[in-house]
């Protein structure tokens, strides 16, 4: 029996998206829509399909296939059942429990094998959309723990901050700030609480090191573009120039300003020693780029609904898809590659 793969050849809830197996050895000069589908066949439940797969499954001995399926990144297989045979071939889980069954797999939250696919540079000379990363040999860190800046209680104290002016959002003259306003904010998820924590401040180090250092004798040419609207240095900008400017709750500026300036006297090829200011407007604009990192980390969290709370992963392609926050953070090498040996998750 010929059994082809036929897709969009019949619409389901008024969308053209879904497939199935036919059998043409019946009636080839049929038209597809009044062929009968093959017992081994069903129809799929896959709302928006875009990108398609295919996959075998085969005898104990491997040698001959016994199943076809065809699937999209949306096929939703709780919805999809073959004639004749219960239950359907995926369970329905909200996030939380999908989360939850995947903390017990021992799933990777990491995202540096999605990172790294991402990245890779392709063969035969095919362009790609997707940056590569930069040379090893210009990434810095991994450093000390004890060398850090936050601590737990800075960082959930950015991840919680909104600030309507900072997130204001005009799309053809309606103001939209309400909806990033209304997005629940994410929690941290153990495992993957201190590995996040370690991500961040290793982001944090590398562009103290790479960007601020070398500047040091004129701290403003780090924000170039501040007079261009839509550019993260506008608040960036604003945050290093205006003391007391929209202060993060709970964001012990003090502590984390004097751990700025210890790193800064000790990582430069020569010890730098900034004012007291000057390290207060770094550590204010410093925390403002790590809230936008944090926003928009937990809104990929909340549209992929693949789980329920900010994991390294959504940090990590937060970064890699926003170019402005890329220039600033990809000479991690934590960022790419993890700490390597260590007893953490990642």
């Amino acid at each position: 029996m010929k059994q082809p793969i036929e897709f969009n050849i019949a619409a389901r809830n008024g969308t053209w998206n879904a497939f199935r197996l036919i059998d043409l050895d019946t009636r080839e000069d049929q038209r597809s829509s009044e062929r009968q589908w093959s017992d081994g066949g069903a129809w799929l439940h896959i709302p928006g399909s875009e990108y398609m797969f295919g996959r075998f499954g085969f005898d104990d001995d491997g040698a001959a296939a016994r199943s076809f399926l065809f699937f999209a990144t949306n096929t939703s297989f709780a919805w999809t059942v073959f004639e004749g045979l219960e239950p359907a071939l995926g369970k329905e889980e909200t996030p939380r429990e999908r989360l939850e069954r995947k903390l017990r797999e021992g799933f990777d939250f990491s995202g540096l094998d999605t990172l790294r696919e991402l990245s890779r540079v392709p063969e035969y000379g095919i362009s790609s959309l997707f940056p590569p990363p930069p040379p090893r040999t210009d990434c810095l860190g991994p450093y000390n723990r004890s060398d850090h800046v936050l601590r737990a209680q800075e960082i959930n104290a950015i991840r919680v901050y909104r600030n309507a002016e900072e997130m204001k959002l005009v799309l053809h003259g309606r103001d939209l700030t309400f909806i990033g306003l209304g997005t629940t904010i994410g929690e941290f998820i153990e495992p993957w609480t201190e590995p996040l924590y370690d991500l961040v401040n290793e982001m944090l180090l590398s562009y103290l090191q790479r960007t601020v250092i070398p500047h040091s004798a004129a701290v403003e040419v780090l924000f170039p573009r501040h007079r261009e609207d839509g550019q993260l240095d506008v608040w960036c900008h604003r945050h290093f120039r205006q003391p007391g400017a929209l202060p993060i709750p709970s964001f012990d500026s003090a502590y984390v300003s004097s751990r700025i300036a210890s790193f800064l006297s000790r990582f430069g090829d020569v010890p730098v020693v900034l004012e007291d200011e000057c390290v207060a407007g770094i550590t204010r604009a410093v925390a403002y780029m790590l809230t936008r990192v944090l926003d928009l980390a937990n809104r990929r969290s909340i549209k992929a609904g693949e789980h329920a709370g900010i994991m390294p992963t959504d940090v990590r392609m937060a970064v890699y898809h926003d170019a402005q926050l890329r220039d600033r953070f990809q000479f991690s090498r934590v960022y790419w590659e993890g700490r390597i040996g260590s007893s953490s998750p990642e």
